[in-house]
């Protein structure tokens, strides 16, 4: 093989970069934990409680969303936000950084999660008035930047018997698209909207 000028030069840059850098981001690999998120690299929540999604800001903190068992044993939207370095955001919920709710009292998933610019925050999953597993309704929410929630109006076609969304994207022009699962007479299917 030949190697050329500008490889050898690629090679060089690398070997120098990775002399100058400090001893623990040389040695660090892809997949190692990164100590200066929550201690360890790794942050524990709670019991009862499961994670679906997380979603970055540009700060660095993260906004994750997913459940937890209420005081009725139902399920309930859980979405939690955490500094850049791990530790709970005190500015978000009551000041655990925690939200959980279940929607007019039903039992709730959150599937997907997206920060938005302004601080909000959008929460996509399902409700239920009795099990998730039977017949969940799609849900669609937003929490003000402090974690106060407000559900948002999304119709269902009729045609479906049970609905629920898995996973969401902001566009730049603030529409969103989710994508999740229906369930139209006996046969499960694919679902995928967008809203503005």
């Amino acid at each position: 093989m030949t190697r050329t000028a500008s490889s050898l030069g690629l090679a060089g840059a690398c070997a120098l970069a990775l002399a100058l850098a400090p001893a623990t981001v040389a040695d660090a690999r892809l997949g190692d934990l990164d100590p200066s998120f929550g201690g360890d690299g790794v942050v524990v929540l709670g019991d009862g409680t499961s994670l679906q999604d997380a979603a970055v800001r540009a700060d660095g903190s993260v906004t994750v969303a997913g459940q937890a068992v209420g005081v009725s044993v139902q399920t309930e939207l859980l979405i939690a936000r955490l500094t850049a370095a791990g530790a709970a955001d005190p500015t978000f919920g009551g000041g655990d950084g925690i939200v959980s709710f279940r929607p007019a009292g039903e039992a709730a998933v959150a599937a997907a999660v997206a920060p938005l610019p302004d601080g909000q925050t959008l929460v996509a999953g399902a409700t239920a008035t009795g099990s998730l597993e039977t017949n969940p309704q799609h849900y669609l929410g937003r929490l003000s930047a402090a974690g106060d929630p407000t559900g948002l109006p999304f119709a269902r076609p009729t045609a479906l018997v049970a609905s629920s969304f898995t996973a969401m994207e902001v566009l730049p022009d603030g529409d969103i698209v989710l994508a999740g699962w229906g369930t139209v007479g006996m046969r499960d299917v694919m679902l995928v909207t967008r809203r503005d």
